[in-house]
């Protein structure tokens, strides 16, 4: 389940692509920022678009998510990966359009398996 859910929030991030570079300087398919990923791994931020690599880095940052958090709903670790969980521990009752997209992504891949 958690690796459908990292499936779907790469292909809202950046439709897979591992060589995605946002308007931010995000990197990867999973769009992480610098201090995202500095504070999961040592390795260059380059490494970012290595699938291998930034595979366990999102593994990483969704068990901390759901740590800091408390609890295990997946909306809200979705939200948090775009907002931050400061954010989501304020509002946690509110709905978004990018966590509501990634969740539509989950349901559709889960129907196809």
């Amino acid at each position: 389940s958690r690796d459908r859910w990292l499936d779907a929030i790469s292909w809202c991030e950046s439709r897979d692509d591992d060589r995605a570079v946002g308007q931010e300087g995000e990197r990867g398919r999973w769009q992480f920022t610098r201090a995202t990923w500095a504070q999961h791994t040592t390795r260059s931020f380059f490494e970012a678009h290595r699938p291998v690599v930034a595979h366990a880095v999102a593994i990483r940052h969704w068990r901390w998510i759901q740590r800091v958090l408390a609890c295990e709903v997946p909306y809200l670790a979705v939200r948090s990966w775009q907002e931050g969980v400061s954010r989501v521990k304020r509002s946690p009752r509110r709905r978004t359009a990018y966590a509501d997209a990634v969740e539509r992504r989950y349901r559709l891949t889960s129907r196809r398996k």
